[in-house]
Protein backbone atom coordinates (compact mmCIF):
# COMPACT_ATOMS: atom_id res chain seq x y z
CA UNK A 1 0.00 0.00 0.00
CA UNK A 2 1.48 3.49 -1.12
CA UNK A 3 1.53 6.43 1.08
CA UNK A 4 1.86 10.23 -0.67
CA UNK A 5 2.96 13.16 1.67
CA UNK A 6 3.11 16.67 0.97
CA UNK A 7 6.19 18.11 2.21
CA UNK A 8 6.43 21.57 1.70
CA UNK A 9 3.84 24.11 3.39
CA UNK A 10 0.17 23.03 2.48
CA UNK A 11 -0.92 26.56 2.90
CA UNK A 12 1.09 27.91 0.48
CA UNK A 13 0.47 25.23 -2.79
CA UNK A 14 2.18 26.18 -5.74
CA UNK A 15 1.51 25.55 -9.97
CA UNK A 16 4.38 22.64 -10.11
CA UNK A 17 4.17 19.26 -7.78
CA UNK A 18 7.81 17.20 -7.83
CA UNK A 19 6.55 14.06 -6.47
CA UNK A 20 10.12 12.02 -5.12
CA UNK A 21 9.48 8.12 -5.43
CA UNK A 22 12.09 5.56 -4.03
CA UNK A 23 13.75 2.60 -4.82
CA UNK A 24 14.34 -1.22 -3.99
CA UNK A 25 14.88 -1.10 -0.36
CA UNK A 26 13.94 2.81 0.09
CA UNK A 27 11.44 4.28 2.19
CA UNK A 28 10.35 7.95 1.42
CA UNK A 29 12.42 9.63 4.12
CA UNK A 30 15.90 7.90 4.25
CA UNK A 31 16.28 7.55 0.48
CA UNK A 32 16.47 11.33 0.31
CA UNK A 33 18.50 12.18 3.23
CA UNK A 34 22.18 14.24 2.56
CA UNK A 35 25.08 12.33 2.60
CA UNK A 36 27.18 13.30 5.11
CA UNK A 37 25.24 14.08 8.27
CA UNK A 38 21.95 12.20 7.31
CA UNK A 39 19.72 14.60 8.80
CA UNK A 40 18.50 16.70 6.17
CA UNK A 41 15.94 16.04 3.64
CA UNK A 42 17.65 17.47 0.81
CA UNK A 43 14.54 17.71 -1.32
CA UNK A 44 13.60 20.31 0.71
CA UNK A 45 16.83 22.73 -0.21
CA UNK A 46 14.50 22.72 -3.58
CA UNK A 47 12.44 25.20 -1.67
CA UNK A 48 14.96 27.97 -0.92
CA UNK A 49 16.43 27.92 -4.75
CA UNK A 50 12.55 28.32 -6.22
CA UNK A 51 9.02 29.50 -4.64
CA UNK A 52 7.12 27.65 -7.41
CA UNK A 53 7.59 24.38 -5.94
CA UNK A 54 5.25 21.84 -3.66
CA UNK A 55 7.97 18.37 -2.92
CA UNK A 56 5.99 15.33 -2.09
CA UNK A 57 7.76 11.91 -1.03
CA UNK A 58 5.65 8.42 -2.38
CA UNK A 59 6.42 5.67 -0.21
CA UNK A 60 5.49 1.85 -1.11
CA UNK A 61 7.23 -1.19 0.34
CA UNK A 62 9.94 -2.53 -1.63
CA UNK A 63 11.83 -4.42 0.24
CA UNK A 64 14.99 -6.80 -1.09
CA UNK A 65 14.38 -10.08 0.32
CA UNK A 66 11.25 -12.08 1.89
CA UNK A 67 10.86 -15.15 3.30
CA UNK A 68 8.53 -16.12 1.09
CA UNK A 69 6.52 -14.48 -2.45
CA UNK A 70 4.19 -12.52 -1.09
CA UNK A 71 3.92 -9.13 -1.69
CA UNK A 72 3.67 -6.32 -5.19
CA UNK A 73 5.76 -6.74 -8.57
CA UNK A 74 6.00 -3.31 -10.57
CA UNK A 75 2.87 -3.18 -12.00
CA UNK A 76 1.04 -3.85 -8.68
CA UNK A 77 2.79 -0.88 -6.98
CA UNK A 78 1.97 1.30 -10.26
CA UNK A 79 -1.99 0.54 -10.07
CA UNK A 80 -1.76 1.07 -6.62
CA UNK A 81 0.35 4.65 -6.34
CA UNK A 82 -1.68 5.15 -9.52
CA UNK A 83 -5.18 5.53 -7.87
CA UNK A 84 -3.60 7.24 -4.73
CA UNK A 85 -2.02 9.86 -6.98
CA UNK A 86 -6.06 10.37 -8.35
CA UNK A 87 -7.46 10.59 -5.62
CA UNK A 88 -5.65 13.77 -3.62
CA UNK A 89 -7.17 16.68 -4.49
CA UNK A 90 -4.05 18.86 -4.43
CA UNK A 91 -2.92 17.01 -7.17
CA UNK A 92 -5.70 17.16 -9.69
CA UNK A 93 -4.30 20.73 -11.02
CA UNK A 94 -0.73 21.84 -12.46
CA UNK A 95 2.38 20.29 -13.54
CA UNK A 96 3.69 17.08 -12.43
CA UNK A 97 7.57 15.91 -12.09
CA UNK A 98 9.14 12.91 -11.18
CA UNK A 99 12.47 12.22 -9.79
CA UNK A 100 12.95 8.85 -9.45
CA UNK A 101 15.68 6.95 -7.92
CA UNK A 102 16.14 2.87 -9.12
CA UNK A 103 13.35 1.12 -9.41
CA UNK A 104 11.08 4.23 -8.45
CA UNK A 105 11.88 4.79 -12.44
CA UNK A 106 9.91 1.59 -13.71
CA UNK A 107 7.32 1.79 -11.03
CA UNK A 108 6.83 5.42 -12.84
CA UNK A 109 6.93 4.37 -16.75
CA UNK A 110 4.44 1.43 -15.51
CA UNK A 111 2.66 4.26 -13.75
CA UNK A 112 2.01 6.70 -17.17
CA UNK A 113 1.59 3.23 -18.94
CA UNK A 114 -1.90 2.04 -17.11
CA UNK A 115 -2.98 5.52 -17.33
CA UNK A 116 -1.89 5.78 -20.99
CA UNK A 117 -3.87 2.66 -21.32
CA UNK A 118 -7.13 4.02 -19.96
CA UNK A 119 -7.90 5.90 -22.73
CA UNK A 120 -11.64 7.16 -21.54
CA UNK A 121 -10.93 7.85 -17.81
CA UNK A 122 -10.86 11.97 -17.79
CA UNK A 123 -9.12 11.59 -14.48
CA UNK A 124 -6.10 9.73 -16.08
CA UNK A 125 -6.11 11.13 -19.25
CA UNK A 126 -5.81 14.88 -17.22
CA UNK A 127 -3.36 13.27 -15.00
CA UNK A 128 -0.81 12.38 -17.93
CA UNK A 129 -1.25 16.06 -19.81
CA UNK A 130 0.56 17.47 -16.78
CA UNK A 131 3.09 15.50 -16.75
CA UNK A 132 6.23 17.82 -17.48
CA UNK A 133 9.24 16.12 -16.63
CA UNK A 134 10.69 12.64 -15.32
CA UNK A 135 14.50 12.10 -13.85
CA UNK A 136 15.66 8.92 -13.58
CA UNK A 137 18.48 8.55 -10.80
CA UNK A 138 20.30 4.95 -11.51
CA UNK A 139 17.14 3.12 -13.12
CA UNK A 140 17.40 -0.35 -14.06
CA UNK A 141 15.70 0.61 -17.51
CA UNK A 142 16.75 -2.94 -18.42
CA UNK A 143 17.61 -4.82 -15.20
CA UNK A 144 20.56 -5.05 -13.01
CA UNK A 145 23.20 -7.42 -12.88
CA UNK A 146 23.08 -7.91 -8.97
CA UNK A 147 19.74 -8.56 -9.20
CA UNK A 148 20.18 -11.40 -11.71
CA UNK A 149 23.28 -12.80 -8.63
CA UNK A 150 20.15 -12.42 -6.12
CA UNK A 151 18.18 -14.78 -7.75
CA UNK A 152 20.96 -17.34 -7.45
CA UNK A 153 21.03 -19.26 -3.96
CA UNK A 154 24.92 -19.66 -3.86
CA UNK A 155 24.68 -16.01 -4.08
CA UNK A 156 21.97 -15.49 -1.37
CA UNK A 157 24.29 -18.07 0.94
CA UNK A 158 27.12 -15.76 0.76
CA UNK A 159 24.72 -12.64 1.62
CA UNK A 160 25.26 -12.44 5.41
CA UNK A 161 23.99 -16.28 5.78
CA UNK A 162 20.20 -15.15 3.93
CA UNK A 163 19.96 -18.62 2.48
CA UNK A 164 16.40 -18.66 4.07
CA UNK A 165 15.56 -15.23 2.00
CA UNK A 166 14.22 -14.94 -1.14
CA UNK A 167 14.22 -11.70 -3.44
CA UNK A 168 11.10 -10.06 -3.07
CA UNK A 169 8.82 -9.79 -6.37
CA UNK A 170 10.06 -6.41 -6.85
CA UNK A 171 13.54 -7.47 -6.72
CA UNK A 172 13.35 -10.69 -8.79
CA UNK A 173 11.88 -8.73 -11.55
CA UNK A 174 14.68 -6.63 -12.41
CA UNK A 175 17.12 -9.49 -14.00
CA UNK A 176 19.56 -8.60 -16.53
CA UNK A 177 17.37 -8.06 -19.51
CA UNK A 178 14.12 -9.18 -18.22
CA UNK A 179 11.72 -9.16 -21.21
CA UNK A 180 9.01 -7.24 -19.30
CA UNK A 181 11.55 -4.22 -18.29
CA UNK A 182 13.32 -3.95 -22.51
CA UNK A 183 9.14 -4.56 -23.40
CA UNK A 184 8.15 -1.50 -20.86
CA UNK A 185 11.45 0.57 -22.21
CA UNK A 186 10.62 0.00 -25.46
CA UNK A 187 6.57 1.24 -25.10
CA UNK A 188 8.08 4.39 -23.18
CA UNK A 189 10.51 5.34 -25.58
CA UNK A 190 7.55 5.31 -28.41
CA UNK A 191 4.99 6.71 -26.46
CA UNK A 192 7.02 9.57 -24.80
CA UNK A 193 8.50 10.59 -28.66
CA UNK A 194 4.81 12.71 -28.79
CA UNK A 195 5.01 14.07 -25.90
CA UNK A 196 5.97 17.45 -24.44
CA UNK A 197 7.99 15.67 -21.42
CA UNK A 198 11.49 16.96 -19.83
CA UNK A 199 13.92 14.15 -18.73
CA UNK A 200 17.39 13.80 -17.18
CA UNK A 201 18.92 10.64 -16.77
CA UNK A 202 21.59 10.28 -14.32
CA UNK A 203 24.36 7.43 -14.26
CA UNK A 204 26.05 5.90 -11.24
CA UNK A 205 29.96 5.00 -11.70
CA UNK A 206 30.97 4.09 -8.77
CA UNK A 207 30.79 0.71 -7.05
CA UNK A 208 28.69 0.22 -3.99
CA UNK A 209 30.59 -1.33 -1.39
CA UNK A 210 33.73 -1.32 -3.99
CA UNK A 211 32.32 -4.30 -5.29
CA UNK A 212 29.64 -3.75 -7.72
CA UNK A 213 27.98 -1.22 -10.26
CA UNK A 214 24.26 -1.71 -9.59
CA UNK A 215 23.20 -0.90 -12.47
CA UNK A 216 25.58 -0.57 -15.27
CA UNK A 217 25.32 2.98 -17.52
CA UNK A 218 24.05 0.92 -20.62
CA UNK A 219 20.95 -0.41 -18.41
CA UNK A 220 20.61 3.32 -16.67
CA UNK A 221 19.94 5.02 -20.37
CA UNK A 222 16.96 4.52 -21.46
CA UNK A 223 18.08 6.02 -24.66
CA UNK A 224 15.35 8.34 -25.43
CA UNK A 225 15.74 10.67 -28.49
CA UNK A 226 17.54 13.95 -27.56
CA UNK A 227 18.24 13.13 -23.92
CA UNK A 228 21.99 13.06 -23.08
CA UNK A 229 22.60 10.32 -19.59
CA UNK A 230 25.08 12.30 -17.04
CA UNK A 231 27.52 10.35 -15.56
CA UNK A 232 27.36 11.06 -12.02
CA UNK A 233 30.46 10.05 -9.52
CA UNK A 234 28.75 8.28 -7.04
CA UNK A 235 27.63 4.85 -6.42
CA UNK A 236 24.02 3.46 -6.57
CA UNK A 237 23.14 4.32 -2.90
CA UNK A 238 24.37 7.74 -3.11
CA UNK A 239 23.33 8.75 -6.52
CA UNK A 240 19.99 10.10 -4.82
CA UNK A 241 22.04 11.47 -1.79
CA UNK A 242 24.06 14.88 -2.58
CA UNK A 243 26.05 15.78 -0.18
CA UNK A 244 25.65 19.89 0.19
CA UNK A 245 23.89 22.30 -2.58
CA UNK A 246 27.27 22.57 -4.34
CA UNK A 247 27.07 18.53 -5.38
CA UNK A 248 26.53 17.56 -8.75
CA UNK A 249 23.30 15.40 -7.88
CA UNK A 250 21.68 18.38 -6.44
CA UNK A 251 22.75 20.82 -8.94
CA UNK A 252 21.57 18.50 -11.69
CA UNK A 253 18.16 17.94 -10.11
CA UNK A 254 17.60 21.55 -9.19
CA UNK A 255 18.49 22.96 -12.76
CA UNK A 256 15.78 20.26 -14.12
CA UNK A 257 12.88 20.87 -11.83
CA UNK A 258 13.33 24.86 -12.06
CA UNK A 259 13.54 25.04 -15.86
CA UNK A 260 11.04 27.10 -17.14
CA UNK A 261 7.85 25.73 -16.78
CA UNK A 262 5.28 25.23 -19.34
CA UNK A 263 2.24 27.71 -19.42
CA UNK A 264 -0.40 27.22 -17.33
CA UNK A 265 -2.85 27.81 -20.78
CA UNK A 266 -1.06 24.45 -22.06
CA UNK A 267 -1.03 22.41 -18.98
CA UNK A 268 -4.61 23.05 -19.07
CA UNK A 269 -5.60 22.27 -22.35
CA UNK A 270 -3.21 19.05 -22.88
CA UNK A 271 -4.57 17.60 -19.85
CA UNK A 272 -8.13 18.34 -21.63
CA UNK A 273 -7.56 17.73 -24.82
CA UNK A 274 -4.81 15.61 -25.23
CA UNK A 275 -2.74 16.09 -28.13
CA UNK A 276 -5.35 17.88 -30.48
CA UNK A 277 -4.04 21.55 -29.46
CA UNK A 278 -2.85 23.95 -31.65
CA UNK A 279 -2.98 27.85 -32.05
CA UNK A 280 -3.67 28.67 -28.26
CA UNK A 281 -1.41 30.88 -26.47
CA UNK A 282 -1.52 32.69 -23.27
CA UNK A 283 -0.40 36.08 -22.01
CA UNK A 284 2.15 37.20 -24.81
CA UNK A 285 3.08 39.55 -27.72
CA UNK A 286 -0.24 38.85 -29.31
CA UNK A 287 0.34 42.13 -31.39
CA UNK A 288 3.76 41.54 -32.32
CA UNK A 289 5.26 44.40 -30.90
CA UNK A 290 9.12 44.71 -31.71
CA UNK A 291 10.02 44.81 -28.00
CA UNK A 292 7.61 42.37 -26.99
CA UNK A 293 5.29 42.62 -24.05
CA UNK A 294 7.81 44.44 -22.09
CA UNK A 295 6.92 46.89 -24.65
CA UNK A 296 5.13 50.02 -23.26
CA UNK A 297 1.65 50.87 -24.16
CA UNK A 298 1.18 54.78 -25.86
CA UNK A 299 -1.92 56.09 -25.03
CA UNK A 300 -3.31 58.39 -27.37
CA UNK A 301 -5.97 60.72 -26.40
CA UNK A 302 -7.53 60.86 -29.89
CA UNK A 303 -8.54 57.17 -29.80
CA UNK A 304 -11.48 56.65 -28.18
CA UNK A 305 -13.78 53.38 -26.52
CA UNK A 306 -17.47 53.86 -27.27
CA UNK A 307 -19.47 51.27 -25.25
CA UNK A 308 -22.62 51.18 -27.56
CA UNK A 309 -25.03 50.66 -24.02
CA UNK A 310 -23.79 54.11 -22.74
CA UNK A 311 -24.76 57.55 -23.05
CA UNK A 312 -21.31 58.78 -22.86
CA UNK A 313 -20.87 59.52 -26.92
CA UNK A 314 -17.14 61.30 -26.07
CA UNK A 315 -16.18 57.39 -25.27
CA UNK A 316 -12.63 57.11 -23.31
CA UNK A 317 -9.31 57.38 -23.77
CA UNK A 318 -6.81 54.55 -23.33
CA UNK A 319 -6.24 54.11 -19.81
CA UNK A 320 -9.90 54.95 -18.90
CA UNK A 321 -11.30 52.28 -21.63
CA UNK A 322 -8.64 50.02 -19.56
CA UNK A 323 -9.73 50.42 -16.37
CA UNK A 324 -13.45 50.07 -17.28
CA UNK A 325 -13.02 46.93 -19.43
CA UNK A 326 -11.18 45.43 -16.46
CA UNK A 327 -13.84 45.79 -14.05
CA UNK A 328 -16.49 44.56 -16.71
CA UNK A 329 -14.15 40.85 -17.08
CA UNK A 330 -13.89 40.78 -13.69
CA UNK A 331 -17.73 40.10 -13.24
CA UNK A 332 -18.57 35.96 -13.71
CA UNK A 333 -19.83 35.25 -17.14
CA UNK A 334 -19.42 39.02 -18.96
CA UNK A 335 -18.43 39.10 -22.25
CA UNK A 336 -16.94 42.14 -24.49
CA UNK A 337 -16.67 42.59 -28.19
CA UNK A 338 -14.19 45.24 -29.67
CA UNK A 339 -14.84 46.06 -33.40
CA UNK A 340 -13.12 48.85 -35.02
CA UNK A 341 -11.05 49.51 -38.03
CA UNK A 342 -8.44 47.21 -39.16
CA UNK A 343 -5.33 48.77 -38.03
CA UNK A 344 -6.12 50.86 -35.19
CA UNK A 345 -4.88 48.28 -32.75
CA UNK A 346 -7.97 46.51 -31.47
CA UNK A 347 -5.21 43.77 -30.52
CA UNK A 348 -2.44 45.83 -28.91
CA UNK A 349 -5.52 47.74 -26.87
CA UNK A 350 -6.45 43.98 -25.63
CA UNK A 351 -2.77 42.97 -24.62
CA UNK A 352 -2.56 46.09 -22.80
CA UNK A 353 -5.96 45.19 -21.01
CA UNK A 354 -3.55 42.37 -18.99
CA UNK A 355 -0.35 44.57 -18.57
CA UNK A 356 0.35 45.34 -14.79
CA UNK A 357 1.96 48.85 -15.63
CA UNK A 358 -1.67 50.11 -16.61
CA UNK A 359 -4.26 51.12 -14.60
CA UNK A 360 -6.34 49.94 -12.09
CA UNK A 361 -8.22 46.69 -11.34
CA UNK A 362 -5.41 44.51 -12.65
CA UNK A 363 -6.45 41.07 -14.03
CA UNK A 364 -4.47 37.93 -13.13
CA UNK A 365 -2.56 36.27 -16.64
CA UNK A 366 -2.12 33.01 -14.65
CA UNK A 367 -5.66 31.73 -16.83
CA UNK A 368 -5.51 33.37 -19.96
CA UNK A 369 -6.85 31.66 -23.69
CA UNK A 370 -5.67 33.38 -26.20
CA UNK A 371 -5.86 32.77 -30.17
CA UNK A 372 -6.34 34.12 -33.53
CA UNK A 373 -9.26 32.46 -35.39
CA UNK A 374 -7.50 32.63 -38.88
CA UNK A 375 -5.25 30.35 -37.05
CA UNK A 376 -7.76 27.29 -37.02
CA UNK A 377 -7.13 26.67 -33.24
CA UNK A 378 -8.14 23.22 -32.14
CA UNK A 379 -10.48 23.08 -29.88
CA UNK A 380 -12.39 25.39 -31.08
CA UNK A 381 -13.28 28.30 -29.07
CA UNK A 382 -16.96 27.60 -28.62
CA UNK A 383 -15.46 23.77 -27.56
CA UNK A 384 -13.11 25.82 -25.20
CA UNK A 385 -15.72 27.89 -23.79
CA UNK A 386 -17.94 25.17 -22.87
CA UNK A 387 -15.10 22.88 -21.24
CA UNK A 388 -14.17 26.41 -19.54
CA UNK A 389 -17.88 26.48 -17.88
CA UNK A 390 -18.53 23.07 -17.52
CA UNK A 391 -15.55 22.79 -14.75
CA UNK A 392 -16.35 26.39 -13.12
CA UNK A 393 -12.75 27.28 -14.05
CA UNK A 394 -12.08 31.46 -13.82
CA UNK A 395 -10.28 32.50 -16.91
CA UNK A 396 -9.85 35.26 -20.02
CA UNK A 397 -10.56 33.62 -23.57
CA UNK A 398 -9.39 35.73 -26.15
CA UNK A 399 -10.57 35.50 -29.83
CA UNK A 400 -8.98 37.51 -32.07
CA UNK A 401 -10.56 38.29 -35.35
CA UNK A 402 -13.26 37.01 -35.19
CA UNK A 403 -15.88 36.91 -37.75
CA UNK A 404 -19.58 38.15 -37.27
CA UNK A 405 -21.29 34.72 -38.14
CA UNK A 406 -18.97 33.29 -35.23
CA UNK A 407 -19.85 35.79 -32.64
CA UNK A 408 -23.35 33.97 -32.14
CA UNK A 409 -21.80 30.70 -31.14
Amino acid sequence: MSEIKLRSDPAKLKNIHVLFIHGLGGDADNTWLERDSKEQSWPLWLLDDSDELNIWSIEYSAPKFKFNNSGMGIPDHATNILEHILKIPELSEGEIIFVCHSLGGLITKQILRIASDQTTRVAAQEFLGRISGVAFLATPHLGSDISSLGNQLISRVMMRGLALLKPSIAAASLSRNDPYLRELNTWYREWVSSRIIRHLVLTETESMYGVINVVKQDSADPGLDGVRAIPIEASHENICKPVNKEDDIYIQVKGFVTQKKRDNHEIWLTSRFAGNVNSWEGYDNWAKCPSGISEEYIVDDKVRLIDSSSQNSAGLNGVEGINYLRQKLLQNNSSIRLIGLSGVGKTRFTQALFDIRIGENLISTESIFYTDIANGPSPTPRVLAEKLVSEGKDAQLIVDNCPLNYIGH
